[in-house]
């Protein structure tokens, strides 16, 4: 909200400096501000409320998707329903619908961006190229981890030259002039130029780089919140037990579990859990059922976790042998956004950029993957009984949140 009250007040953009969301690239701030603008709505308040009106919109289009990705894939109709409403109804997604955030429209734009990824991948054509450059710079404008698609698309371009006959003079021109055209309008109108021009770093954001952890011993000169502690230790496990002992993240500097230092765990209690970040105050539940529910949650979780894993890695496999593939598609988008922010998390160190939402824009990518690799698997029953067992765990989980909000 701030960079558009400055926006508002100024008539210019804000510089990078000047608060703490002013990093951002300024499409979305364009777009809150000219739907603002006929209301008269200039106060922080009222801009919230916009972007949680914008949000709800872009959610319920995010629930369609969902829904028609499950679909598309041929499973049991029991278990077809079991799992929309184990997708649809994830907690950290439906939080961020509640929130006034960029991330939104960018999870949203991915399912749009990875159809057309796997329509060009079916059959290339000129005219998906083209939607696909100009939906990615438009992105790119908007939020800076689209930059992510715009690395994957280039990546697809090279991909396509493993196709018979594909690898043409032309193509390669073709390729090379989107290149170009997306490198001066991204940097100019993304402001990425400009922030290199005067702070010397084309990416800079809200938060000072950090020294980089060791591999094995953790270092004496970091000194922010922990975190990534050393490489083995937060992106190589996970501290489950840690995760089932205390269900939550704690938000201080000296005292916190030993999951906030892992990537993993990070994720996976973002993932299940409407209260485990503890953030804002608000969304804090001390109630111990709840924890008790939570612990349950996690430990059904695990071995679905643990098949999406093995379908990743059975993708991987399918990929080196077919490169040109649809699997070959999900399989980058997903694994570009969980290096993305795992090299986000490297750099700046804190927890609290151990966001599972940075990695929802493969959302399709992630859905698509594990559903497909249901239709393989022998122990049927037992995954619809846990969908359908997580379902009712995130509705307990979501009423002891509305329990602490009413107070």
């Amino acid at each position: 909200m701030t960079p558009i009250l400055l926006w508002q007040e100024t008539g210019h953009f804000p510089q990078t400096n000047d608060c703490w969301e002013c990093f951002q690239p300024p499409l979305f701030y364009l777009v809150i501000k000219t739907l603002a603008s006929p209301f008269a709505i200039n106060t922080w308040v009222g801009l919230y409320q916009l972007i949680q009106v914008v949000n709800f919109f872009l959610s319920a289009g995010i629930l369609w998707f969902i829904l028609l990705v499950v679909q598309s894939i041929p499973l049991p109709k029991n278990l077809q329903i079991a799992s929309a409403l184990f997708w649809g109804m994830n907690p950290e997604l439906i939080s961020i619908g509640a929130l006034a955030t960029n991330d939104t429209v960018l999870i949203f734009t991915g399912f749009l961006l990875t159809f057309l990824f796997v329509r060009y991948c079916q059959k290339p054509s000129i005219s998906v190229e083209i939607a696909l450059v100009i939906l990615i710079s438009l992105l790119c404008i908007t939020k800076g981890n689209a930059l992510v698609f715009a690395l994957c698309l280039f990546s697809i371009f090279g991909l396509s030259y493993f196709k018979p006959n594909a690898f043409q003079i032309k193509s390669i021109a073709r390729h090379a002039v989107y290149g170009i055209v997306m490198f001066f309008f991204v940097g100019h109108f993304g402001n990425f130029f400009d922030k290199h021009q005067k702070l010397g770093y084309a990416f800079t954001i809200n938060q000072f780089k950090q020294n980089p952890p060791n591999w094995l011993e953790e270092d004496t000169i970091y000194n922010g919140r922990k975190g990534v502690t050393t490489i083995t230790n937060s992106f190589f496990r996970m501290h489950f037990l840690s995760l089932v002992d205390t269900p939550y993240n704690l938000n201080e500097s000296k005292q916190y579990p030993m999951h906030r230092t892992s990537f993993w765990g990070q994720l996976y209690g973002q993932f299940s859990n409407y209260t485990f970040e503890r953030y804002p105050a608000s969304w804090q539940s001390l109630n111990n059922d709840n924890f008790n529910f939570t612990r349950i949650n996690y430990i059904i979780h695990l071995p679905l976790f643990l098949l999406f894993i093995w379908a990743i890695v059975v993708g991987i496999g399918k990929s080196f042998k077919h490169p040109f593939k649809p699997t070959t598609i999900h399989i980058l988008l997903l694994l570009a956004f969980v290096f993305f922010v795992m090299r986000y998390t490297y750099i700046y160190r804190d927890f609290s950029n151990m966001k599972v939402i940075f990695i929802f824009p493969a959302l399709y990518s992630i859905i698509y993957l594990f559903q497909s690799h249901l239709q393989k698997i022998i122990l049927y029953k037992y995954v619809l009984t846990s969908f359908i067992l997580i379902v009712i765990l995130y509705q307990i989980n979501f009423a002891y949140l509305i329990r602490e909000l009413i107070r």
